[in-house]
């Protein structure tokens, strides 16, 4: 029952992200739990193990929940092969969800190949999908979603066709017509630094050095150790190159989503440094970034949903259960590829930490924009 009754709330709360997403902070009417005519019914792509095939119901095992999901077999598509599968095994699957259920509308093979790319040219349902440097078509097996040139898809391909679904790119680049990089930069007190943000692994990297002495605080390289001390009043932390550990005055240390490295003879750490240890503020704009000493706030939780749009844009909904049982559990996180740096893949199930501006709408569940996910 509480399986279902947060299944049912998920619903309610996909359907309404996209309302909020242009305007996150924005004030609006609070949601009631039991209006269920907020819910839609949505194809997608799920993945899990394979636990047993019963009655026209397939049992499988997903990360997300704790419980097995239960997937109504209508025209029986999956008794054909049922005994080319042993338990625990992976399974892809597509299906529609809607009103905490999920009904098979198709099955992948088991060879079936992903990768990321985007959409290039669309010709009913021949799609021209880069990835790298590479142009193929393809010929899609669910148009229905609507998707768009330009947009950023996962594309799962199998014996039957291919199937999309939407993602947005997270790599933290951006490319002019030509192809290549734009330099983003980094605005302290109105002026523009000398050097650059990079990526690592897809990881917005600051040098750490110039951005700080901008800000008047003191940096000391210590060779010895391969450490860095950095002070400002009563302000006092330490970091050591390749070793992913940060504290914040006394406090325990923790991870973030890059060590400290070494690049070109400077030190670069990753942009939520600045505020995860330093209680700096940040901001985006169409990928470059303004470090500033404004108030901001950090969610911390598990991905409960993810709602992409074609035009670059995602909304993320959080818990901070791994299983939520109320709508109270929850917050809406409204991101961009122009606002927001992603220092960490988007994953239903995963824990992320979310730095927000310090405001939220008065909706229920809250709603507000992320600057930086890791």
């Amino acid at each position: 029952m509480k399986k279902l009754m947060s299944l049912v709330v998920m619903l309610m709360i996909l359907t309404t992200m996209s309302n909020f997403a242009a305007t996150p902070v924005l004030i609006s009417e609070p949601i009631a739990e039991g209006d269920l005519s907020f819910i839609e019914y949505e194809n997608k792509i799920i993945s899990g193990n394979f636990i047993k095939y019963v009655n026209n119901t397939l049992h499988i095992q997903l990360e997300t929940f704790e419980n097995e999901t239960t997937v109504f077999d209508l025209n029986g598509k999956f008794k054909s092969i049922i005994n080319t599968y042993s338990k625990n095994e992976d399974i892809i699957i597509y299906v529609e969800s809607g009103e905490a259920t999920f009904i098979l509308l198709d099955f992948l093979s088991k060879d079936t190949n992903k990768f990321n790319g985007q959409i290039k040219s669309i010709a009913k349902e021949q799609y021209s999908i880069l990835s790298g440097d590479i142009v193929e078509e393809y010929e899609i097996l669910n148009t229905e979603k609507g998707f768009v040139e330009d947009q950023f898809v996962n594309a799962y391909v199998s014996d039957q066709g291919v199937y999309l679904m939407p993602t947005i790119d997270t790599s933290n680049k951006h490319f002019n017509s030509f192809g290549e990089l734009i330099e983003k930069n980094i605005t302290i007190n109105g002026e523009i630094l000398d050097k650059n943000t990079t990526t690592v692994n897809d990881n917005l990297m600051v040098p750490l050095r110039d951005t700080l002495e901008s800000l008047d605080y003191e940096v000391i390289w210590n060779n010895d150790t391969r450490s860095v001390e950095i002070m400002k009043l009563n302000q006092w932390t330490s970091i050591r190159i390749d070793n992913n550990s940060y504290f914040k005055n006394k406090m325990a240390h923790q991870p973030l989503s890059h060590a400290p490295i070494i690049i070109n003879g400077s030190t670069y750490v990753p942009v939520e440094f600045f505020n995860a240890i330093l209680d700096l503020g940040l901001s985006v704009d169409s990928g470059n970034l303004t470090i500033t000493e404004n108030q901001m706030t950090t969610h911390r939780g598990y991905i409960q949903a993810i709602d992409y749009n074609a035009d670059g844009k995602v909304s993320i909904t959080l818990s901070s259960k791994k299983m939520f049982d109320s709508i109270n559990d929850l917050i809406i996180i409204h991101a961009s590829t122009d606002t927001t740096y992603f220092n960490s893949p988007l994953d239903q199930g995963k824990l992320i930490h979310v730095i927000t501006p310090p405001i939220m709408t008065m909706s229920l569940p809250g709603q507000t924009s992320a600057v930086v996910i890791y």
